[in-house]
């Protein structure tokens, strides 16, 4: 995974590989790849310890890395625009302005606290978040 731009996403959400393959096409040059692969990927798991990215930070956003830099959740995303390049490379700047940016911030920690029931509403594969896997008492 040297020398490449990789996206670590959950791999167990719904909305999150809806996005990844929808990423596919968009992006050929970011390698998606589930932060779960980390238990049998030395290149993930290199990621995760060179930026010390714990299991419960990558359940709450996505992370992308060209290796010396990285990005979270929204940023993430516009990144991935950027470097798209043309007219994305506009969208992301806009995006990157102060207001759209805490609004699209905003949308993304309400989509990523809630993926689970919107992934279910939305009929793709329901993710068990940390918060559904945790055991109740009683």
């Amino acid at each position: 995974m040297k020398n490449q731009t990789v996206l670590l996403f959950d791999g167990d959400c719904g909305i999150c590989q809806r996005f990844v393959s929808v990423l596919a096409g968009f992006s050929p040059t970011v390698v998606a790849v589930p932060f779960q692969a980390a238990e049998f990927d030395r290149g993930v798991s290199s990621i995760m310890e060179q930026f010390e990215l714990t299991r419960s930070r990558l359940e709450r956003a996505m992370y992308l890395t060209d290796g010396s830099r990285l990005w979270r959740g929204h940023q993430a995303f516009n990144e991935i625009l950027n470097r798209r390049g043309g007219l994305y490379r506009v969208g992301a700047f806009v995006l990157s302005l102060a207001p759209i940016s805490m609004l699209e911030g905003l949308v993304y920690a309400f989509v990523a606290a809630n993926r689970q029931k919107l992934s279910s509403a939305l009929g793709l594969a329901s993710c068990s978040t940390a918060k559904a896997r945790k055991p109740r008492d009683g």
